[in-house]
């Protein structure tokens, strides 16, 4: 597809007569309108589009005409303000490269203009009318009123055009006049999001010291003062612990949602797109709001790291969430941790109630190698006075949260002991395989009700979210106990026992722990029939690496060890031995996920099943193999 076959000839000689007028110095507004104006002439969405926050309705061919007409005018900038950016009209050439991307280097995909794009933006830069020497026109800016005279002179030596004002035509009375836009950092969503994760990233990080200075309180506590304390303006629900931390918070939220609550729903880290960190009653922001809330902090962002105090993607991110949530005036901010607990950048809230989920090995080259010292790091959520709902733990753990809740004198609530509590695997003919549970106190009474996700370990996490349900409602929150049902019911949760292809059939999951490999093949056996299953797995280096292949040998066939695109991926060669020394089988390698797949899919029958699994990162990869969701 040719971009000249939206224009007409007629149209197109109008165009350029139309652009040519425009031949000077714009600034940054000025350069958005002209080319805006040859876009709705020619029959494409608007390019003023990209200055609108709404960059993603142009397709790839409209980015890469606005970007070959950026890339061959030169710009330059006053004072380093790009609200200040000058663009010059230069010539063009054919073997340009050029950015198609726009945003910055690590997304770069630059290749040749296409000849189509050249010659429809020569046409628009160029005067096709070589005949003319001398022209006077009438220059109409489209944001502006005011007409202004212009004499333009073609010189023969050069072809260059040149334009002088000659004076300004009188306006009418009613003439608007131009209102200087408020400065913004970014113009589009894809620079916001170039800015963004061009932060330090802890996520993504091979190696970092787990302390006061990288993960600083008081430094997210001064960058919210900075945005007016936005956290501080909202109530909120903090959920902490090692494995189950999102679906308890995606059970509870749909629970209080149901209950005619607004609701905010902040987890991390996502499986496919970062939008799904951020969602309110269900909805992910979305990509004009995240653009206005990035333009909102950068002058935050850059006066901290003036002083050498750079905020984290991690703080960042943590930060959007509470100042959208305080945009909207949600209800109540179900809050996930991150990492750990008690230096984490969510810490920063009070809530109404702190669940801890259950504590297992995890991280342990950041928050410790015992389970004594990553229980310390989870229970640092406690604060004072405030009410804790707890799962049953392993002895060192809950010797840790009892003593830390009293020494804080806050409530501690353990489900299955101080709330009664009890769960069962069943399998009917109507529903299949299923857990059930019964959760009771003197306020609210749940019989029999079906958990929504696979596993009996979500069996655990329903009761948790029960449990601080009921510590809401006994605080004044107004829930009807069906309602709450039929808000539990409708919950889904992605890249968790999904499955994402029926022929051949495969399931993904985002178990990334040794607690967690060993529920995954549990859950596999009870909800999903299947002959032989072969696993696809990659995980991180930060992760209890030998403990989850030792879990994986209980249910899998047949092992695939492949790496996901994250910095900390170890390789899958390294898996391949470490595999074969603790469990003396055989397993296969490969450096693509895409290849693992086809493997795996050329060794099975339609009676087998192909299990992805290890880390968000992988689990993510696959999701989007197949399941491709464009954020708006």
């Amino acid at each position: 597809l040719d971009l000249i076959d939206y224009i007409s000839e007629p149209l197109l000689i109008q165009i350029n007569e139309d652009i040519i007028n425009y031949k000077k110095d714009y600034n940054m507004y000025e350069f958005s309108d002209m080319i805006s104006e040859f876009i709705k002439k020619s029959k494409c969405p608007s390019l003023d589009a990209v200055f609108l926050d709404e960059a993603q309705d142009l397709n790839p061919l409209q980015w890469e005409m606005f970007y070959y007409i950026e890339s061959i005018c030169k710009r330059s900038y006053v004072a380093g303000d790009d609200d200040q950016a000058i663009y010059t009209f230069q010539g063009a050439d054919p073997t340009t490269f050029i950015n198609l991307s726009g945003v910055n280097d690590h997304q770069t995909q630059s290749r040749r203009v296409p000849k189509a794009v050249h010659k429809v933006a020569l046409s628009i830069l160029e005067n096709i009318d070589e005949k003319r020497e001398k022209e006077e026109t009438l220059l109409t800016c489209p944001r502006n009123s005011a007409n202004i005279r212009v004499l333009m002179t073609k010189k023969k030596s050069t072809g260059k055009i040149t334009l002088k004002k000659t004076g300004k035509k009188k306006t009418s009375a009613t003439s608007v006049t131009k209102v200087k836009r408020p400065a913004r950092a970014f113009r589009t969503y894809q620079q916001a999001m170039g800015y963004l994760f061009d932060r330090t990233d802890y996520e993504r990080q091979k190696k970092m010291r787990y302390n006061v200075n990288t993960f600083d309180l008081d430094r997210m506590n001064k960058f919210l003062k900075a945005l007016g304390n936005p956290h501080k303006k909202i109530r909120t629900v903090h959920i902490a612990g090692t494995k189950g931390k999102g679906s308890t918070a995606a059970m509870l939220g749909k629970m209080i949602e149901a209950n005619g609550y607004s609701v905010g729903l902040y987890t991390s880290p996502h499986v496919t797109t970062l939008h799904e960190r951020i969602m309110i009653n269900s909805e992910m922001i979305n990509k004009k709001k995240m653009l206005a809330l990035m333009n909102r902090v950068h002058p935050v962002i850059e006066k901290f790291a003036a002083k050498d105090e750079n905020p984290t993607f991690f703080e960042i991110m943590t930060a959007l969430a509470f100042l959208h949530f305080a945009d909207e005036q949600v209800d109540l901010a179900v809050i996930e941790t991150g990492l750990g607990g008690r230096l984490d950048s969510t810490n920063v809230v009070n809530p109404e109630v702190v669940g801890i989920t259950s504590i297992s090995i995890d991280h342990q080259n950041l928050l410790g190698s015992t389970l004594d010292s990553i229980t310390k790091e989870k229970a640092g959520v406690i604060k004072k006075g405030i009410p804790v709902v707890t799962v049953p733990q392993e002895p060192t753990a809950m010797r840790i949260l009892k003593k830390l809740a009293g020494t804080q004198k806050a409530p501690l609530s353990i489900t299955g002991k101080d709330i009664d509590f009890s769960y069962r695997f069943e399998s009917s003919r109507e529903e299949g395989p299923h857990t059930r549970i019964c959760l009771s106190t003197a306020n609210s009474h749940f019989e029999h009700l079906r958990v929504p996700l696979p596993g009996e370990h979500q069996a655990i996490n329903c009761g948790l979210a029960l449990a601080m349900l009921d510590t809401l409602k006994n605080q004044g929150y107004d829930f009807d106990d069906q309602k709450s049902m039929s808000g539990l019911s409708e919950v889904t949760l992605p890249g968790r026992m999904e499955m994402v292809h029926e022929d051949p059939r495969i399931l993904v999951d985002a178990a990334h722990n040794a607690a967690s490999i060993r529920a995954l093949m549990q859950a596999i056996g009870q909800h999903v029939p299947y002959d032989s299953m072969v696993i696809i797995f990659g995980c991180n280096s930060d992760k209890d690496v030998r403990g989850m292949l030792t879990e994986l040998q209980y249910g899998a066939d047949k092992v695939i060890f492949t790496r996901s695109n994250s910095p900390k991926a170890v390789f899958p060669s390294d898996l391949a031995e470490m595999y074969t020394e603790l469990c003396g089988k055989m397993c296969q390698t490969t450096l693509s996920l895409k290849e693992a797949i086809r493997i795996a899919g050329s060794a099975i029958s339609k009676e087998d099943l192909i299990c992805v699994t290890g880390s968000f990162y992988l689990v993510g990869q696959a999701k989007g193999l197949f399941t491709p969701e464009p954020i708006k």
